[in-house]
């Protein structure tokens, strides 16, 4: 959760997408663990990860796009 919370500070207060982009691969890894380990205990919780990893995946996409369109004011 601060690393979730740290790429939302980062996005917004310094408005950098480059850094912005870069940390959100290791949250990216951390969410990925998580979900290893709830496979073990909860399904819905399992379900439920998954489709805000599917986000998660979609963000990444998305920000690497707009950090492409706006690398001369950045």
């Amino acid at each position: 959760m601060i690393v979730n919370g740290l790429t939302n500070f980062i996005l917004f207060k310094f408005r950098s997408l480059k850094v912005f982009y870069i940390v959100l691969y290791p949250f990216i890894a951390l969410f990925i663990i998580l979900i290893a380990v709830l496979a073990k205990i909860d399904r819905l919780a399992v379900v439920l990860a998954g489709i805000y990893l599917i986000w998660l995946v979609y963000d990444l996409y998305y920000f690497l796009n707009l950090w492409r369109l706006n690398k001369d004011n950045l």
